[in-house]
């Protein structure tokens, strides 16, 4: 990778993040780049936009984390648990040729364009945790990464590199186009799942058996339920729901990748879960539960945990209110589905992440905290921390939350009461680590680095400026871009001021009605 630097931007290809992954191999760039006669990146990089990149990574960080020492080299890694304005910066980067070197996985194959010149592949094997053993990668996959070799128009050529020769017969199958993988959907997978259990364990299909099972197939029957509902009209007699259940099964793509034994599987799977929803079809609580997003087991899980006359629904206007913080913690206590996240999430990453610890990281996420600031304060590692939020908090969590919101929304609602505006809004605080409405309300303007939300909303919340549509909030920005801008320059940032800039660049050519 670091010869073939000098003739263009180059991919170095991991399947994996750690030290067998992209940290490995970004520790070994620096190693050799420092006590080798090797090509240095940074030779071939813009040395002010290096300079730039590690004020930012420096910032949001620290400066001992792997990113920040790896830009000095003229390189970046980029993969799944970095922030998405991170990921943005990188790419913006390579993209106008002001870094020549990535460290990668596969998430710079996804949707992403980027003038690459050299792909090397350092391997086309990743660890399978089921069977926990190296596999092959599928041959989709592979292509997929290949592609980006000599692609966005500035490049008419590609060169890939395969440095492994135990990865030739794999990479023979790209180029012969051969060994192509069968595409499933995510139904026909959890019936497999299911089916297999069932088998394994010579098993009866009833609802009353699912029940006596481990929380992992639970949450298959949950998907099951989800499936369903998402199936279901809005309106339904009572009388044909059983006849519609079978029309619906038939619809699905699972049904047409089935094969006669699956068929019967997946029919009568949703049959017997036809019996649980059709009491809350009778109640008309199935709209509810299909509008949360959750599940059957989610919905009664709520209603049997909570007081909806507690007034903290109703009365938070604090995001990072105690009462409702209780509220949360509560939930990775006793809701089974989040126990099962924080318990899924220690055992995979060897962790004993708690309720308590959660907590904390949200208390400092919403309060506007770096990474780094979020590290010092809970002596966790940068790296803990990014994880944290990318397969547990920013995903998990968050999306039971979001459902448990509405559930409790569409029970107040009964009573004509209504959840506070703070709570509804709650799980994009806890996603893009924000904490007021204004903040909300840029995101959705446009404004995508949270430094520069954070940054232009503390500016105009000490103007005074108050707004009650998005339009008027727009007009302000525009008609006092250049005054804005000026104040907060020097107190960002250079890479957060530039996509702000940038922001509000487009922002004034949105229309907004």
């Amino acid at each position: 990778a670091l010869k073939a630097v000098p003739s263009g931007t180059v991919a170095l290809f991991t399947p994996h993040k750690g030290k067998h992954g992209v940290s490995g191999l970004a520790e070994e760039l620096i190693k050799q780049v420092s006590t080798l006669s090797m090509t240095n990146p940074a030779n071939y990089s813009d040395k002010s936009r290096v300079a730039l990149l590690k004020q930012y990574f420096k910032k949001l960080f620290g400066e001992e984390y792997l990113l920040t020492r790896l830009i000095d080299c003229g390189a970046v890694f980029h993969h799944g648990d970095l922030p998405q304005d991170v990921r943005e910066a990188i790419e913006d980067a390579l993209r106008d040729g002001g870094v020549r070197l990535v460290i990668c996985t596969n998430t710079l194959a996804e949707g992403v364009n980027l003038p690459i010149r050299t792909i090397v592949v350092h391997s086309t094997k990743r660890y399978d945790y089921k069977s926990k053993r190296h596999v092959n990668m599928d041959i989709r996959d592979l292509k997929n990464i290949m592609g980006r070799a000599g692609r966005a128009c500035k490049e008419t050529k590609g060169l890939i590199i395969i440095t492994n020769p135990t990865d030739f017969d794999n990479v023979t199958k790209v180029i012969k186009n051969e060994g192509s993988n069968n595409v499933t959907g995510f139904l026909y997978e959890i019936v497999c799942r299911i089916e297999k259990h069932i088998r394994e364990k010579r098993l009866v299909l009833s609802n009353e058996i699912f029940d006596q099972q481990a929380e992992w197939f639970k949450q298959l029957i949950d998907s099951i339920d989800v499936s369903l509902l998402s199936l279901m009209a809005e309106e339904i007699p009572l009388e044909q729901l059983a006849e519609q259940i079978n029309v619906f099964v038939k619809q699905t793509f699972a049904f047409q990748q089935a094969t006669d034994d699956e068929k019967a599987v997946l029919n009568n799977i949703f049959n017997l879960r036809g019996d649980i929803v059709k009491p809350y079809v009778e109640t008309k609580e199935y709209r509810a539960i299909k509008q949360s997003g959750g599940s059957i087991r989610l919905y009664k899980n709520v209603l049997e945990l909570f007081d909806f006359e507690n007034a903290v629904w109703t009365s938070t206007n604090d995001p990072l209110a105690e009462d409702w913080l209780q509220v949360i913690e509560k939930c990775m206590t006793d809701l089974p589905q989040i126990k099962s996240k924080i318990d899924e999430f220690n055992t995979f990453n060897r962790t004993n992440v708690t309720p308590d610890n959660i907590i904390q990281i949200i208390k400092l996420w919403i309060d506007g905290h770096t990474y780094k600031e979020i590290s010092d304060q809970t002596q966790a590692e940068v790296d803990k921390i990014l994880k944290l939020f990318t397969s547990l908090i920013g995903f998990q969590i968050q999306s039971i939350i979001s459902s448990l919101i509405r559930i409790v929304d569409s029970k107040l609602l009964e009573k004509e009461n209504r959840l506070s505006e703070t709570l509804l809004y709650w799980p994009q605080y806890l996603l893009y680590g924000l904490k007021n409405r204004l903040q909300l309300d840029l995101i959705e303007l446009g404004v995508t680095n949270r430094i520069g939300i954070i940054a232009l909303s503390k500016v105009i919340q000490q103007k005074g400026f108050a707004y009650s549509e998005l339009k008027t909030l727009k007009n302000y920005v525009k008609e006092n871009s250049e005054k804005i801008l000026e104040e907060i320059k020097n107190k960002i940032p250079q890479v957060s001021y530039e996509k702000l800039k940038e922001n509000i660049d487009y922002m004034t050519q949105k229309n907004i009605y």
